[in-house]
């Protein structure tokens, strides 16, 4: 029966993506964001959660500006399965004409450094604009990295999605296996991404300012960079004027003033949220408010849900 219904899902999927891929890429955006349209009107409850997410981040933004920009995150979900579609017949080419980088001053001789040097680099994203492409971009016109990802729920769409996107190089690591991978590829000098602004479990986490209130923040990247001395780099690949920009900000490494080592894991990852936080704050349309992010609480506080 299990089977039975992956195939199903797998099946809708591959239509459904081979249909948007059948199209030429502007009109797949244009469709998949109007069905992402209709999706923001039919669900209820992934509204209210965005709307609160962005009570707590953008208080002084008015009830209609907080909709429209929960509309527009909804439409980004659209673009980006549109841009997911195409990928398997996108080439280096048209990633490098679609995509343009902005660096800041000093990231490629600071990362170029670092790799002379044997370090490794944890690239750190959240789930802003198109983090899909920003994986594909990287690894066909800059270097390939390995990305951490929990396996999808339908083994069938897991290895199709895995395949998309290890085209140019990229490695998927399983999360459940992460921490010993990921200490042996920094340790070799390799290149780790991973999703970091998800809500996490107490016990996986670390509480930092994000957005004027305690997130319950993921500690694998602090923990990783402290023990291989990797070089933490915040990025994102943000849709913006009819083009995609890929955005670096300040480049982190790990604190080690303390003689706590919890207390140098909780500023390391202080300073790579706030700047994922500048990454939000200047493209607030394009962040997934309907998770919670918040949604974990240091103890004794109450739920601001």
């Amino acid at each position: 029966m299990k089977f039975a219904r992956h195939m199903l899902e797998y099946i809708a999927a591959r239509a459904l993506l081979a249909l948007l891929a059948l199209l030429p890429l502007s009109l797949a955006m244009r469709i998949a964001m109007f069905v992402s349209r209709a999706l923001f009107a039919s669900l209820p409850r992934l509204r209210r959660i965005g709307l609160r997410n962005l009570e707590l981040a953008l208080p002084n933004l008015s009830l209609a500006e907080r909709r429209r920009l929960l509309k527009q995150s909804f439409e980004n979900f659209g673009r980006i399965i549109a841009d997911f579609a195409h990928f398997p017949r996108t080439t280096p080419t048209d990633l490098a004409a679609r995509v343009e980088t902005s660096f800041p001053q000093g990231f490629e001789d600071r990362y170029r450094a670092a790799k002379a040097a044997g370090r490794g680099v944890i690239f750190v994203t959240p789930h802003l604009g198109n983090w899909e492409l920003l994986a594909l971009t990287s690894s066909a016109t800059f270097e390939p990295i390995a990305y951490l990802a929990r396996p999808l729920d339908n083994p069938l769409l897991d290895r199709y999605t895995s395949r998309v996107r290890s085209r140019f190089g990229n490695r998927p690591i399983n999360k459940r296996d992460s921490v010993l991978q990921g200490l042996a590829i920094l340790d070799a000098g390799g290149n780790l991404g991973l999703l970091a602004d998800v809500n996490t479990l107490q016990r996986d986490g670390v509480f930092v300012p994000f957005f004027g209130h305690l997130a319950c923040t993921t500690r694998s990247v602090a923990m990783l960079a402290l023990r291989t001395d990797a070089l933490i780099v915040p990025a994102c690949c943000v849709w913006d004027t009819n083009r995609y920009r890929i955005l670096v900000g300040e480049l982190v490494e790990a604190v080690r003033t303390a003689s706590y080592v919890k207390k140098n894991i909780i500023d390391t990852t202080a300073l790579y949220t706030a700047e994922i936080e500048k990454f939000i704050r200047a493209y607030p349309g394009q962040w997934i408010w309907i998770h919670r992010r918040w949604k974990t609480r240091p103890s004794g506080q109450p739920s601001l849900y």
